[in-house]
């Protein structure tokens, strides 16, 4: 018994992929930012002067008059190194353009700013000077095109090391799709099998709504399994799912799941005004919900307020990113030594 939970956990912690040990590195140079703090941001590079590492960071903020303003400084560091404390400056006194004269400059000490490695999306940014405070910075576009943000593999644990050769035994690799081949969604048998699905779902959710008609989590629940089928606007699916849904927000108006199906099937009968209101109440239930963001985007791009798409993308980009980050976190199984073997 103990052999096969270790052979199934073995498996299963190949599948879930490569923890990384990645530190600072030229791959994280670029733009950052806080997403709590649009309106400011911070470039900053790593990068080799003869055989030094640089660590060079600029930070677009305001001064205490609410004027522009740049803190910009550069430290080095040690390669493999977590932290890095780096010495800021502002400068004034010069004008711009044909006006500038380098005579002009001003530099005064802004304090300090610590960098911390946290992932490769993800630094840890810490200012002492007028104020003190910490924010956590994500990658505001992405990483450098043409780069990867991966490192050396962990070492392998002792648990690692006396699983291997069980692993091999059983002749597992870690990989379900050895040896079978994957059907397409769109081949006759899974098609069959997602419409059975949704049929049995659907009867089982009517049979209780004749008994709590006005349920608004069944009401929900109808118009969301109605509308992954793609009903065409008009048909009574459709119509039965539209019902559904502006039953089920008008008796629980806090119900997000609920406006943003309204709002997907608002999208299918091109009734976008109306589809950009019911995800924004959506979002005010649930700012992290992506599929009322995605449809927030889709609707704001039919109509004339396209004006907030690229923040409303970054903030898209940034939630599809975490939530990536929150599974690779989920999948890591660990296996605990010395566990008493079942008699």
């Amino acid at each position: 018994m103990l052999r096969r939970s270790l052979a199934l956990a073995a498996v299963l912690c190949l599948a879930c992929g490569i923890a990384t040990a990645q530190t600072f590195s030229g791959v994280l140079s670029g733009s950052w930012w806080d997403p709590a703090r649009s309106g400011e941001g911070q470039f900053i590079t790593f990068e080799t002067v003869g055989t030094r590492n640089v660590a060079y960071f600029a930070w677009f903020t305001y001064n205490a008059s609410g004027g522009a303003s740049w803190l910009v400084g550069n430290a080095d560091y040690t390669p493999g190194s977590t932290s890095i404390s780096i010495p800021v400056f502002s400068g004034a006194g010069a004008r711009f353009g044909d006006a500038f004269r380098s005579g002009d400059v001003q530099i005064a000490a802004a304090g300090t700013v610590v960098l911390q490695y946290v992932s490769c999306t993800q630094l840890r940014m810490t200012y002492t000077g007028a104020q003190s405070f910490t924010l956590t910075l994500s990658r505001l576009v992405g990483p450098l095109a043409g780069t990867t943000c991966v490192s050396a593999p962990v070492a392998p644990s002792a648990t690692d090391n006396a699983l291997r050769p069980l692993l091999s035994s059983a002749s597992q690799t870690g990989d379900a799709r050895a040896g079978r081949r994957i059907p397409s969604i769109d081949e006759p048998l899974p098609q069959l099998g997602k419409l059975l699905f949704f049929s049995k779902a659907l009867s089982g959710i009517q049979e209780k709504l004749r008994a709590r008609p006005n349920d608004p989590i069944l009401l929900y629940m109808q118009a969301d399994v109605l509308a992954e089928q793609d009903p065409r606007p008009g048909s009574p699916e459709f119509t039965t799912a539209l019902n559904s849904a502006k039953r089920a927000v008008s008796l629980r108006p806090s119900l997000g799941p609920a406006h943003t199906v309204l709002a997907k099937l608002y999208m299918m009968a091109d009734r976008y005004p109306e589809a950009v209101a019911e995800c924004r109440k959506a979002l005010q239930d649930d700012p992290a919900d992506q599929t009322a963001l995605y449809h927030l985007v889709r609707a704001l791009r039919k109509t004339d307020a396209k004006s907030e798409i690229p923040s409303l993308l970054k903030q898209l980009a940034l939630l599809r990113q975490q939530a990536a980050n929150k599974k690779r976190e989920e999948n890591r199984f660990k296996i605990v030594e010395g566990e008493p073997e079942s008699q």
